[in-house]
């Protein structure tokens, strides 16, 4: 077994070192081409309806947090109102 693994080590080192780590022959560029078109295909189809699911439910957390928030401020308001409109009775009603 260990035999032929060296024999086949000294027959690629006998090829001239072709089909090395790094060979720059028609494969590099076709890669390239390839992950390329991945990127295109999985921004188009994937990420671009993501990211506007993401952006419309972050717009809409903000509404509603805005909302939220006048909502709580005319309640404060009211109950500054009522409180106010108590004192007064309460007043009243000790004379």
């Amino acid at each position: 077994m260990i035999y032929s693994t060296i024999l086949l080590a000294a027959e690629a080192a006998a090829e001239g070192g072709k089909g090395g780590l790094f060979d720059i022959d028609a494969t590099l560029p076709i890669m390239a081409i390839q992950f390329l078109v991945l990127v295109a295909v999985l921004n188009a189809l994937f990420y671009k309806p993501i990211g506007k699911a993401i952006d419309d439910r972050d717009a809409l957390i903000r509404s509603n947090q805005a909302e939220a928030k006048e909502r709580l401020s005319k309640a404060e308001a009211m109950a500054n109102s009522m409180s106010k409109t108590w004192l007064i009775l309460v007043v009243k009603l000790k004379r």
